[in-house]
């Protein structure tokens, strides 16, 4: 499983082309059948998003990234300031499994090497591992 919360902060007079976009963007990757959530969320703060998502491993989120839903969302013009962390879950106290490592494939395509380089996946060393 690979798991992430991001945070985004829209432009000011953007948030309803930035909802326009989630909402595409959520209805395809609805599709995929690697994805396990996927959901945007409005924060408190004015202007700022976050998006909840589990994928079956990282390659997924990899196949995500570089899907063609994706790389033609026009998010770039819209997005002030973007973070993402890697996530966790608590055995027992989520339904989604535990955040795994994973190594890409020698023959990876170098999309996906590109997407890697942007948002590789980070696990903490202070989660307990099986």
């Amino acid at each position: 499983m690979a798991t992430y919360l991001a945070r985004i902060r829209v432009y000011a007079g953007k948030e309803a082309e930035f909802e326009a976009v989630a909402r595409t963007m959520y209805a395809a990757t609805q599709l995929e059948v690697r994805c396990r959530q996927y959901q945007y969320w409005r924060a408190a703060e004015e202007r700022c998003y976050y998006t909840f998502a589990a994928f079956d491993d990282y390659d997924a989120f990899l196949d995500h990234q570089i899907s063609e839903h994706h790389e033609s969302a026009d998010f770039g013009p819209l997005i002030e300031d973007f973070s993402l962390e890697w996530l966790d879950a608590v055995p027992g106290a989520s339904e989604i499994a535990t955040t795994q490592s994973f190594e890409l494939s020698s023959d990876a395509p170098a999309t996906k090497r590109r997407h890697q380089g942007m948002l590789p996946l980070v696990l903490q060393a202070w989660w307990p591992r099986p």
